[in-house]
C-alpha cells in the first residue's frame, strides 16, 4: 500500500491522531511539510512523534538537516499499519457487525495495541474485536489451523 492511500483512509481514521501524524511523516521525510499538510505546528508535530516515540520506547525517525529518514523501527511499524489500515478500509460497511480476531505476541501487542486495537474497540461499532495473547509460534499454529 502506498503512502498516499493510507493518507486518504487516514482522512476518516478512526486510530489515535499520532498514527496518522506518524504516517504523514512517513511518507513526506519532513516534520514541517508534514505539519503543514496536517494543519498543525511544526512544534505540535515534533511533540506528536516524540511521545508516540516514547510510548512505543523506540526511535522511529532520524532527523538530519533536511528531514527524516526512517528507523528500521520506524519502517516496520509503517508496514504493520498499512495491513491493519487495508483491512479495515475494505471491510464491509453495509452495517452487520465482523468479528476480528487478533493475535498478537505480547511484546508486539505492548506496541499496537494501545495505538491501533484499542481505539478501534472503543470507537468503531462494525468490529467485534477478540485479542488473543500467545507466544508467535502459538498464535502461527492457531492462523495456520484457520482458529
Amino acid at each position: 500500500m502506498r503512502h498516499s492511500d493510507l493518507e486518504s483512509i487516514l482522512e476518516q481514521s478512526i486510530f489515535r491522531p499520532e498514527v496518522a501524524h506518524f504516517l504523514r511523516v512517513a511518507a513526506l521525510k519532513n516534520i514541517s511539510k508534514a505539519a503543514e499538510s496536517l494543519g498543525i505546528t511544526q512544534p505540535q508535530l515534533s511533540k506528536s512523534m516524540a511521545g508516540l516515540e516514547h510510548s512505543l520506547g523506540q526511535t522511529l525517525f532520524i532527523r538530519k538537516s533536511r528531514g527524516v529518514e526512517l528507523t528500521s523501527a520506524g519502517q516496520s511499524l509503517v508496514d504493520r499499519l498499512s495491513h491493519l489500515y487495508k483491512y479495515f478500509s475494505e471491510s464491509p460497511s453495509s452495517g452487520h457487525l465482523e468479528r476480528v480476531k487478533i493475535g498478537f505476541h505480547p511484546s508486539i501487542a505492548m506496541q499496537i495495541y494501545p495505538l491501533v486495537i484499542h481505539p478501534l474497540q472503543n470507537s468503531d461499532s462494525r468490529f467485534r474485536i477478540e485479542t488473543l495473547f500467545e507466544t508467535s509460534l502459538e498464535v502461527t499454529r492457531k492462523v495456520a489451523e484457520l482458529e
